[in-house]
């Protein structure tokens, strides 16, 4: 292996155990890997739709829906795990704050919403997952489709951007239909309402 340097990528925090080994080349851009760890949550959420009000996130098996009935959501805050809260360009330049990293679980289930697919075949899906698995996520493993950036687009409005899959949004197709699309300009049909039950 001519022209490749082992590096050893450790988090802010990490102990021995939590390590990653990486192969870089000397060609290779260096850039820095993001891990996140559970801080919080709050539970007895619901999450209205923003367009189609009375309209609540809720799902059918392992299908995301709108439903005309409150579905409890419990909502995990991440602490990322890195120098700062701005993500960076692959050229270094900084594209600003990329929002709060959330996981959004059913309450009382073991159902998150997560986003699969390739960068450019994204599907929104609920899906099982054991609860202790999402304490810490890591940089570059499937567990990664569970986690979203909440940012706020007005003072109580806010979108839920894929972090696996960036530029993917959750998104209202019709009253009782969501599913991920890909955007680079939000507008209302990304717009949900956090709600105390």
């Amino acid at each position: 292996m001519v022209g490749v340097t082992v590096s050893v990528l450790r988090g802010r925090g990490s102990t021995h155990n939590e390590s990653g080994v990486g192969l870089v080349s000397d060609s290779a851009e260096v850039t820095q890997v993001t891990n996140f760890r559970k801080d919080k949550e709050e539970i007895n959420k619901s999450i209205e739709n923003f367009m189609y009000r009375g309209a609540f996130l809720g799902y059918d098996k392992e299908t995301p829906d709108l439903t005309k009935m409150t579905e409890n959501v419990t909502i995990y805050y991440y602490d990322e795990q890195n120098d700062n809260d701005k993500e960076t360009n692959h050229n270094g330049t900084d594209s600003g704050y990329m929002g709060l990293p959330v996981v959004l679980n059913f309450t009382a289930t073991s159902k998150f919403l997560k986003c699969s697919g390739t960068q450019t075949d994204v599907t929104l899906r609920v899906e099982e997952c054991d609860k202790e698995d999402l304490k810490d996520i890591y940089h570059g493993t499937e567990l990664m489709s569970y986690l979203f950036y909440m940012k706020a687009k007005a003072s109580t409005e806010r979108t839920f951007e894929s972090a696996r899959f960036k530029g993917w949004f959750v998104h209202t197709v019709s009253p009782d239909k969501v599913n991920a699309t890909q955007t680079q300009a939000p507008d209302d049909t990304l717009c949900f309402l956090i709600r105390s039950i």
